[in-house]
């Protein structure tokens, strides 16, 4: 059975790959994926706080991890799939928006600290992505929904925002911990030549 499934995997990977090199790429459909993506990546290049540049990749690592996972977990179901594709052999790369809620959100991150504001924030453009970019892609053709709805992506797209927030808020939090802690308590450094006087 398994050797069965595996000889239909890469019978499905050969006309994946076929379908998109002849009847895919460089067609419109593909041009407007790369330009949106490109423009979402350079507004978050263009507005990235440099001071805290570190505390801000990782957001957004944490926030296209999410993405990858349930965008992986909807195709796997059948919930949506993408008719129209960046490059259909890297399944982080498969998603028409797998750099604009990344994007979007990390530059939410970045601007509101508090929870109130973050909130008001992310569901704003939670329902925009969900009601009006969702709606646009399905359009074109570059998404299609099959056991999906347009409220269910505002429900993910606001799990993810507030996860993302939980996610590295916690880890900023323990790492500003452990900072204080060294300064607080430093280690005593060995110092040779100060041990070689007490002994004398």
């Amino acid at each position: 059975m398994f050797q069965k499934i595996e000889n239909l995997n890469n019978q499905m990977h050969q006309l994946e790959t076929n379908n998109w090199l002849h009847h895919d790429l460089f067609t419109y459909q593909w041009w407007i994926i790369v330009l949106v993506n490109t423009i979402f990546l350079c507004l978050l290049f263009i507005f990235i706080d440099r001071k805290r540049i570190f505390q801000i990749a990782l957001a957004f690592m944490v926030c296209y991890y999410i993405v990858c996972v349930s965008d992986d977990l909807g195709q796997y179901y059948g919930l949506w799939s993408y008719p129209h594709q960046f490059v259909p052999f890297i399944s982080e790369l498969d998603a028409v928006e797998f750099a604009v809620i990344p994007a979007t959100f990390t530059i939410l991150y970045q601007t509101f600290d508090s929870w109130q504001k973050y909130l008001i924030g992310g569901i704003l453009i939670s329902i925009a992505c969900a009601f009006i970019g969702l709606p646009i892609f399905v359009y074109l053709g570059i998404t299609k929904l099959s056991n999906w709805n347009y409220f269910y992506s505002l429900l993910v797209l606001t799990a993810t925002f507030i996860l993302l927030k939980i996610i590295v808020d916690s880890i900023s939090s323990a790492y500003r911990k452990l900072k204080q802690q060294d300064y607080s308590n430093p280690k005593p450094t060995f110092n040779p030549f100060l041990s070689k006087k007490k002994a004398r």
